[in-house]
């Protein structure tokens, strides 16, 4: 084999080494089976609504202002019921959805695959089926794929929802950091890492540099609530504070010992965002 054809072989090789790290990334892990159990559909309003060919299962309860639940990668809206209850008893209607490939909503023709931008068009349908919403509470990639869909940024130009508030939970402060999270937890090395990254930008065709989410919540006409645990596991605290300094306005509740899922069911978490969907003003 001469050097051209090396060169081409390896040039071959390092493509598909991509292509298997950009499909890995984009295919959520079972949920746990504990996580079925948080939110029972017991006489929840469960409806299938047609998403880019399949059905998003949705659920909702009670009536009032409507606020809308976003969970994170490789969860199910059950993963948010203590939240949901919460805002139930508060007065509200709570709107939850498994995301596109997650929980119920899992695509039954291929290979469940998903994405962020998946996740901002889902929230988008979900707006256009139960909206407009009194506020979005997000957790994780959910809270940013939330902010990315409020402010209709970039590629979401044509998905943009006007919601009151923003409670975001765990929220990285960029894709980049959602990248990089992947790569610790399936052991991948920096070299792998990068070329994730940039697998990524090509199937998506968009700029990581692009979604910072501290720098689109500067042009976001809503009202924003950031939570973040100080001993996140997944998601530094430095990450909040960052958002938390996107704009004065912007207040931050720092939890401690819950850690990046814990913090779901944790009434330091629970009780100022259902205050702040509650309160005309919220301060910290």
């Amino acid at each position: 084999m001469n050097q051209h054809s090396k060169r081409l072989s390896e040039k071959n090789r390092t493509s598909a080494d991509t292509e298997k790290l950009v499909d890995l990334f984009c295919t959520p892990p079972p949920a746990h089976e504990k996580q079925t159990r948080f939110l029972s559909p017991d006489h929840a309003e469960i409806r299938e609504i047609p998403f880019e060919g399949y059905p998003l299962v949705s659920y909702a309860w009670g009536s009032g202002n409507p606020v809308l639940l976003v969970h994170g990668w490789g969860s199910r809206a059950g993963h948010m019921a203590a939240l949901a209850r919460m805002l139930l008893r508060s007065g509200f209607r709570v709107v939850a959805f498994d995301g596109p490939a997650h929980g119920r909503s899992i695509q039954t023709v291929q290979k469940p695959r998903s994405s962020m931008f998946a996740f901002c068009r889902a929230i988008h349908e979900m707006d256009r089926h139960f909206g407009p919403f009194h506020g979005i509470a997000g957790h994780s990639m959910g809270a940013a794929a939330a902010v990315f869909t409020a402010a209709g940024h970039k590629l979401l130009s044509n998905f943009r929802v006007n919601t009151r508030k923003l409670a975001l939970i765990s929220c990285p402060a960029n894709v980049a950091r959602m990248a990089e999270r992947f790569c610790r937890n399936a052991g991948l090395n920096p070299e792998q890492e990068k070329r994730l990254m940039a697998g990524l930008e090509n199937a998506f065709h968009f700029s990581a540099a692009d979604y910072q989410v501290n720098d689109v919540l500067k042009n976001v006409n809503t009202r924003v609530l950031v939570v973040h645990d100080a001993n996140d596991e997944e998601i530094p605290l430095s990450d909040g504070q960052l958002l938390k300094a996107a704009r004065k306005d912007i207040a931050l509740i720092v939890t401690h010992g819950s850690g990046h899922i814990k913090i779901l069911a944790s009434k330091s978490m629970i009780e100022p965002v259902v205050r702040f969907f509650s309160e005309n003003n919220f301060h910290r």
